[in-house]
């Protein structure tokens, strides 16, 4: 992914964040009246999937989706795109909403390419298993039984997601 400033990952944070409510109060709104959902809920939770791939690309937050999530999400938002460019064509120069739509343009373009080159249901390994000097203890899910790793113990470079 391309290298932005900070004040562009800010921006585009906040754009994808304030995309995200409106849908959520879409959303709701259109549940309380009993009217279909279908499309208004698919696109809030792509954004909000965009969203956390900008928080893990940028400030290595938790992402894990399978390959089809993120590539369904990747093509709804490319779907987003293009209503946003007619609508920054048809509003007056220095609007606020032309500036809206354009910062909510890149966020979606940023979310996008984050998307492409996102690791499906794998994280980077946690800072804590480069600690030799530490020891785990991890209780499986079967037997409930605690197992100790020593610090001898090698541990993955990735951990899969739950």
């Amino acid at each position: 992914m391309k290298t932005v400033s900070q004040e562009i990952q800010e921006l585009s944070i906040q754009s994808l964040e304030s995309t995200f409510h409106k849908l959520s109060n879409a959303f709701q709104s259109m549940t309380e009246k009993g009217a279909n959902t279908a499309l208004v809920e698919k696109r809030r939770n792509t954004v909000k999937i965009g969203l956390e791939s900008l928080k893990n690309t940028w400030y290595g937050e938790e992402f894990c989706y399978d390959e089809e999530i993120i590539l369904t999400s990747k093509d709804v938002l490319q779907g987003l795109i293009p209503p946003i460019e007619t609508q920054i064509a048809k509003a007056k120069e220095g609007s606020s909403q032309k500036t809206l739509n354009e910062r909510r343009l890149m966020a979606l373009k940023l979310a996008i390419e984050s998307l492409e080159g996102a690791d499906p249901k794998v994280r980077q390994k946690a800072d804590f298993w480069s600690q030799p000097s530490l020891v785990f203890v991890y209780f499986t899910k079967r037997n409930k039984i605690p197992t100790l790793f020593s610090p001898s113990f090698t541990p993955p470079r990735t951990i899969a997601c739950p």
